[in-house]
């Protein structure tokens, strides 16, 4: 089949939603699919994830950038510039639901497209702007026989929107986005039940799929004097409570030697047994460490993607739940038999980071949640 793909976010950026996304592009092109993927160009607010060899065989597609948005805030490089490119961001996010890629999904032509028919179609978000690429080129010719919406975070529910529009309207515009689809995919079964339950008109066509790894990645057995653990993930407070594992990080003292990697608003500092870096590659890392952690959001219904990459691996993984949902999630991690689960407390997090010490269990990536076997799921 002729498969197009669109995920208006750079290819080589590090980020969750692009991981998921290339690991269904994956799947589907070495099961033999013929795969277009639209993404749009890097700019200097990217950071860029190391090469994977796989992306060769994607007939990747490039959107032309954002004029407006590349001189307003891109290249805002002098202190008054820096400071009118901060308040233009928060002016943007708070008056539109999208982000700066709205501009490009409503600007788009299908002369882009090599063809203007294909068998599937998937719209993948983040940014929900995706979706909207669909609507514009449907109205362009743009002929399919499925399309297959992608949803990380919902519009309505999703705790990171900083928009001021009230849940009413965001729930009309979300309405509208998934009207004219014929699957919809949510990585959460949490979510998938709360989506249901707002928009049962089209309960029928939603499903839910766990994410896939894009590569499994096999280390061998370390030997470290102390215990290595690694976060990797953004940790914005109003999203995601770091505080409880970083004191318990410091409570252990010399016992471990932990990295955080990661974007935020919190600004934490280093101590003798704690580094702390910004987004970046983390794969050197990622060797040598003994455990690494996972913590969920603090309130919500989604399970963050990095999750399921970290199961990938045969390394020790530490999930540390939070929010209302709390048992739920730990009684659906604890089904995969792959993750060690505790409450988001320094006490819990404390204990069970010395019990994992002790256990000598190994793991291996589960085979659920490989590429080519989600991708598959995917086009079912």
């Amino acid at each position: 089949m002729r498969i197009l793909i669109i995920k208006l976010s750079p290819i080589e950026a590090i980020t969750s939603s692009m991981f998921r996304t290339l690991a269904i592009a994956r799947g589907l092109s070495e099961a033999g699919h013929k795969i277009d993927y639209l993404v749009v160009p890097m700019n200097k607010l990217n950071s860029v994830s190391s090469e994977k060899e796989f992306i060769k065989e994607l007939n990747v597609i490039r959107t032309s950038k954002s004029e407006a948005y590349e001189k307003n805030v891109i290249n805002a490089e002098n202190s008054f510039k820096a400071l009118r490119k901060q308040i233009l961001r928060k002016i943007w996010h708070s008056l539109s639901v999208y982000d700066y890629t709205y501009l490009i999904a409503k600007k788009i032509k299908i002369d882009i497209l090599p063809v203007r028919e294909y068998d599937i179609v998937i719209s993948s978000s983040d940014p929900k702007s995706s979706h909207i690429v669909v609507e514009n080129l449907r109205k362009q010719g743009l002929r399919y026989k499925r399309w297959i919406q992608y949803w990380g975070d919902p519009l309505s529910i999703d705790i990171t929107q900083k928009s001021i529009y009230p849940q009413w309207v965001l729930r009309l515009i979300e309405k509208k986005l998934i009207k004219n689809s014929d699957k919809i995919v949510y990585a959460s079964p949490f979510t998938l039940s709360k989506q249901k339950e707002l928009f049962k008109d089209y309960k029928d066509k939603m499903v839910c799929i766990p994410t896939a790894y894009m590569e499994e990645e096999i280390y061998p057995a370390t030997d470290n004097q102390k215990f290595i653990i690694g976060y990797y993930g953004n940790y914005t407070a109003r999203v995601r409570n770091i505080m409880p594992f970083y004191n318990a990080c410091r409570a252990l003292g010399d016992k471990v030697s932990v990295a955080i990697y990661g974007d935020s608003d919190v600004k934490l500092q280093a101590t003798p047994n704690i580094a702390i870096h910004d987004r970046g590659i983390v794969d050197e890392h990622k060797r040598i460490a003994d455990l690494l952690i996972c913590i969920l959001n603090s309130s919500g219904t989604q399970i963050p993607g990095k999750l399921y990459h970290l199961a990938g691996t045969n390394k020790k993984v530490l999930v540390v739940v939070d929010g209302e949902q709390q048992q739920e999630m730990r009684e659906f991690l604890l089904s995969f038999d792959r993750f060690y689960v505790c409450g988001n407390s320094q006490e819990e997090i404390e204990n069970a980071i010395v019990s994992i010490m002790k256990d000598n269990k190994e793991f291996l990536p589960l085979p659920e949640l490989r590429y080519d076997y989600i991708a598959n799921r995917f086009i079912e």
